[in-house]
């Protein structure tokens, strides 16, 4: 039987020991307006990302991947807003082709990609590329270990939430997704009295809900417990960390660097006297950095 993470009576979190981390899709799927449609569709058999760039008259895209033949990159031309021009290049396999299009169709300039994949180039562009700007945004990949899952669900909801570990965490707090996209991160969404002591957990929700007005109400009993046990693993793992006594010489060596020396003459006037930063570096090493700013400054 798997072990389980205990959350409540009702409530169990299975521990992943062999649960691969979470992957979400590279791949925007839903359909799009304005002629896009097309390109989406001969993309559909990759989870490679595009980029999308902008350099002064002209819109780039690249797209590794996606393999069409010269006939069909034909067509895509064809099909694409335009504006003054749109170039492509294509590698499939071991053939390419290039092509421009400005109401006739012409062999084009456009260097083919090195590995397999498209290439395109709008000049003075005649219509907005918002949609693909947002599918080209970076999707979010969580970091850390993974400790279990957790199905949240209701007869109307479903959500999917993991929970990651990660000693040198940068980001922690839930991370709210739908289809893969963030739309809320880096809170606790005031689940916690002291959201310091799970600093090194970060709590993924993923599920196809209106995160932008925060917590489903009738999910908030289950955040506030999946906080807890985020807090839980993460004052486990800070037990198994070296004691920060052993690296407390660090702080003078700090505050000798030319680099910090240097900082501090270019906020002259904005920082308290040395020994005072000297004291709350102090203070937050031996705390491992769980007191919060507000207890440091009614010291």
């Amino acid at each position: 039987m798997p072990k389980k993470l205990k959350i409540a009576d009702q409530v169990s979190l299975k521990v992943a020991e062999n649960d691969p981390p979470v992957v979400y899709s590279k791949q925007r799927k839903p359909a799009l307006q304005n002629g896009f449609e097309r390109l989406l569709a001969y993309a559909s058999s990759t989870k490679e990302r595009y980029v999308l760039s902008k350099s002064g008259r002209t819109v780039k895209l690249a797209w590794p991947g996606v393999q069409i033949t010269a006939s069909q990159l034909a067509e895509l031309l064809k099909g694409l807003p335009r504006g003054l021009r749109i170039d492509g290049a294509t590698r499939f396999g071991s053939r390419s082709a290039t092509l421009s299009y400005d109401g006739k169709l012409r062999r084009g300039r456009l260097a083919p990609p090195a590995e397999p994949g498209i290439i395109l180039v709008w000049t003075d562009p005649e219509h907005s590329f918002q949609e693909l700007e947002k599918g080209s945004q970076e999707l979010f990949e969580p970091e850390g270990e993974c400790l279990g899952r957790l199905v949240l669900e209701t007869s109307r909801q479903r959500a999917v939430a993991r929970i990651y570990r990660n000693p040198e965490q940068k980001k922690p707090g839930f991370v709210l997704l739908r289809r893969g996209e963030v739309v809320q991160s880096n809170d606790w969404l005031e689940t916690l009295e002291h959201p310091e002591e799970a600093r090194l957990c970060q709590v993924v929700v993923e599920g196809d809900l209106p995160w932008e007005s925060g917590i489903p109400s009738a999910f908030r009993g289950r955040f506030r417990k999946l906080a807890r046990l985020a807090a839980q693993k993460s004052q486990e793992l800070l037990q198994t960390l070296p004691d920060p006594k052993e690296n407390r010489a660090l702080i003078p060596e700090l505050l000798e660097s030319p680099k910090f020396s240097a900082a501090v003459e270019a906020l002259r006037g904005n920082l308290p006297p040395l020994p005072t930063i000297s004291q709350v570096l102090d203070l937050l090493q031996a705390a491992g950095g769980r007191r919060q700013i507000s207890e440091i400054i009614a010291l």
